[in-house]
């Protein structure tokens, strides 16, 4: 949409700390924000045909998701093992996440990990505007040790293995480096970290040497002390941590993504012996998501595999603790920054992408009101818009 156009509602909140506007629009060209501002103070600008009006409805930055897997969807049965579904099986799964994802608020997905390149494919098509999607950052294949932990994930041993796979990532198109430090459930007294000291060095040095992040899937124990040793980027979950590890956390550079449903949902699809499991430590991950809201550790939020539920992972750490605005946060500008794209997304500011969600209802007043999504703009498209809006 190349032309200027005007989008307006009952109130925009353009960014966690700003002030909502009351009968507010957002002036869009190119995709891009030109202005935000009372609807009085702009719809001069326009003709018009080129007024899009929500009447009563909120309008929000787009949503970003800060970890999810496009092939991986908890809607399906016994959902983790089918990730050794084809290629084609897979690709098709990815596609139809893609529109669950944008229909929910999501515009920016930060995407940890999925098999053939699915990923890196996909992120491409979507710039082309072959199909709808959200913007992508993508890991492309994670990289698990052989006796370790990641469904998801392939696996990769020794130095020279690290760095050749990390080589024909960053070839294929990545935009960050993700492994899996350990499992996903503590089921030892000490959490086994399933790469070494030396093994997760290189993966950050080798990542480094191209200009980008690292990500490490884990959950705590001595892991964590490492990949914060070594200066993993993202610790992705942290389910585990100790108030100890928490404040390490908060002392270095490393950033948390947490995603808090894997525990706290209660999912119908895992096969019933994983389900039990993730039940048992339940109050202990919720405590530990508590202790994490309630200090003052950065963190953003990801869905994982429960696509089209970013709501819900804000409900969840709201009820851990968090305040309406730090959840509003953690799925907006806090998401960009994991993203690296915090100077173009996350917030309703000029210049940046004119990434719109248009809810109704306040989500400083009630977080729940952002899964009550009636419009879902990208770079100035409507991509999504409930018939009767």
């Amino acid at each position: 949409m190349n032309r200027k156009s005007l989008f307006c509602g009952r109130m925009v909140i353009p960014h966690p700390d700003a002030s909502p506007i009351h009968k507010g629009a957002v002036l869009v060209e190119g995709g891009r924000i030109l202005a935000v501002d009372s609807y009085e103070a702009l719809r001069s600008t326009v003709s018009k045909g080129n007024i899009v009006d929500f009447h009563d409805l909120v309008l929000l930055p787009g949503l970003v998701d800060a970890h999810n897997h496009l092939s991986l969807d908890s809607a399906l049965p016994n959902y983790l093992e089918r990730m050794n579904d084809s290629e084609c099986e897979l690709t098709l799964r990815a596609v139809k996440t893609l529109e669950v994802d944008i229909r929910s608020g999501v515009t920016t997905s930060r995407c940890m990990g999925d098999r053939f390149f699915i990923d890196a494919y996909l992120k491409r098509a979507i710039q082309e505007g072959r199909f709808m999607g959200p913007r992508l950052v993508v890991a492309t294949r994670g990289m698990r040790a052989s006796h370790g932990h990641g469904f998801v994930g392939l696996p990769c041993d020794g130095v020279d293995a690290l760095r050749k796979m990390i080589r024909e990532n960053v070839k294929a198109g990545a935009d960050l480096i993700k492994f899996y430090a350990t499992g996903t459930i503590q089921d030892k007294p000490v959490i086994p970290c399933f790469y070494s000291a030396e093994e997760i060095q290189v993966i950050v040095e080798e990542a480094s040497r191209v200009g980008l992040p690292t990500a490490a899937h884990c959950i705590g124990g001595p892991g964590l002390d490492l990949c914060l040793s070594a200066g993993v980027h993202t610790i992705e979950h942290g389910y585990y941590m100790t108030d100890r590890q928490i404040e390490a956390l908060s002392r270095s550079t490393s950033m948390l993504v947490l995603t808090p449903s894997e525990f706290l949902a209660d999912k119908s699809t895992l096969a019933p012996e994983r389900a039990a499991l993730f039940r048992r430590d339940r109050e202990k991950v919720r405590e530990r998501l508590s202790t994490v809201v309630k200090s003052d550790l950065f963190y953003a939020v990801g869905t994982d595999g429960m696509h089209g539920h970013l709501a819900d992972e804000a409900r969840y750490i709201v009820e851990a603790g968090a305040s309406n605005l730090e959840a509003f946060r953690a799925v907006t500008l806090n998401g960009a920054k994991v993203c690296g794209l915090e100077g173009e997304v996350g917030s309703l500011e000029v210049g940046k992408w004119a990434d719109i969600v248009v809810v109704n209802g306040n989500p400083f007043e009630e977080i729940a009101a952002l899964s009550r999504v009636r419009a879902v703009i990208k770079e100035g498209n409507i991509l999504f818009q409930e018939a009767h809006v």
